[in-house]
């Protein structure tokens, strides 16, 4: 039987949560996806079930569509 890990990157750590638009925190997304594959690479009989949270960008268009 194969090992699930379930990963949560929460939104804010992707995006600058307090920007009036959405700006990627794309140096750290990269470092991120680099530690990522390395624990694909060291752990393969590991299944990795990645989610991410919608960070500001999400908060907003909940908030226009009266969804929060």
């Amino acid at each position: 039987m194969n090992n699930v890990i379930v990963f949560k990157i929460g939104g804010s750590v992707v995006t600058h949560k307090d920007a009036d638009t959405v700006i990627l925190r794309e140096a750290l997304i990269k470092d991120i996806a680099k530690e990522i594959r390395l624990f694909i690479k060291a752990h393969p009989q590991t299944s990795l079930l990645l989610v991410h949270g919608a960070g500001s960008a999400g908060h907003r268009e909940s908030k226009r569509y009266g969804l929060s």
